[in-house]
């Protein structure tokens, strides 16, 4: 019955940013109008002005958590997906580090193109080094370089492997 339930929010927290799709000409052109952007899996992809993900250290969980959105440009239709990383710090990131090695962890609810639901997936080499931490704007800037993470998602009625790389530099929301 759990896994019923969480199914039914992974599907229900779907539907919900397809009905943030935009529409007219007062939008971005598509993902390579400049900016913030970054590469997942050889396609660049512009990091949504629209939704953000909000991010966060905690000393009382040794851990903290950051994530974007990617617009997806169908047509004259934008879609934001997020994509949600957690990792593990007895210490508030700080300019220098890579979070990539601290057990970092990447989170999607689905996956736009191969239809998966539930994706987890672990760091398996790259980084993902803090370039910039601004805390009175609350943002942190991390610089991806062939940063792999492997895991696996639900598909209709299997669980299937999936496998990320992601190259570039984001500014994200994260409050310490």
């Amino acid at each position: 019955m759990e896994r019923y339930f969480k199914l039914f929010i992974v599907a229900l927290l779907t539907t919900t940013s397809f009905a943030l799709t935009s529409c007219g000409n007062d939008e971005p052109n598509g993902p390579d109008d400049g900016g913030n952007t970054i590469v997942i899996n050889d396609v660049k992809y512009k990091i949504s002005d629209y939704m953000t993900l909000s991010g966060s250290w905690s000393s009382t969980t040794d851990s903290g958590s950051f994530g974007f959105f990617i617009d997806i440009v169908e047509g004259n239709s934008i879609m934001p997906w997020p994509y949600d990383f957690e990792f593990e710090s007895a210490n508030a990131p700080k300019v220098g580090d890579d979070i990539s090695k601290k057990n970092l962890k990447l989170s999607l609810i689905s996956d736009y193109y191969t239809g998966l639901v539930g994706i987890e997936a672990d760091y398996v080499s790259g980084s993902a080094v803090v370039k910039a931490i601004n805390t009175s704007k609350g943002t942190m800037t991390i610089q991806f370089s062939n940063l792999k993470m492997e895991g696996s998602g639900l598909g209709s009625s299997t669980e299937e492997d999936v496998r990320y790389t992601f190259d570039g530099t984001v500014t994200v929301d994260f409050n310490m």
